[in-house]
């Protein structure tokens, strides 16, 4: 059914009762359609028809087999060579045995 957007103000219980028994309830304002009223149990079936899974479950129930390592980027590396997460102390004692510039 449609309602004008006063009328159903007015008889808001009426609308409500009649989408809560399975009748969605058009209303319109100048004419033109506003909204939809619509029970709960439609809604909630038209937003989640089925239960979702976690992201372990999807992986799980995936049927193409996954190859984990293939995601696991390759390491990068640094200028010279050095991979980004190399030893420390590879990389900080050239550092260390250059002299600091002076601030004056």
């Amino acid at each position: 059914m449609t309602w004008a957007l006063q009328d159903a103000k007015n008889r808001f219980s009426a609308v409500a009762e009649t989408a809560a028994k399975g009748h969605p309830q058009v209303v319109t304002r100048h004419g033109r359609p506003l909204v939809v009223i619509i029970s709960y149990e439609t809604y909630r079936e038209k937003i989640s028809p089925e239960p979702r899974k976690n992201i372990a479950e999807a992986f799980m129930d995936c049927p193409v087999p996954i190859d984990f390592d293939s995601l696991i980027p390759p390491r990068r590396t640094r200028r010279g060579g050095r991979t980004a997460w190399g030893s420390r102390a590879q990389t900080l004692t050239p550092r260390l045995q250059r002299p600091r510039p002076r601030m004056t």
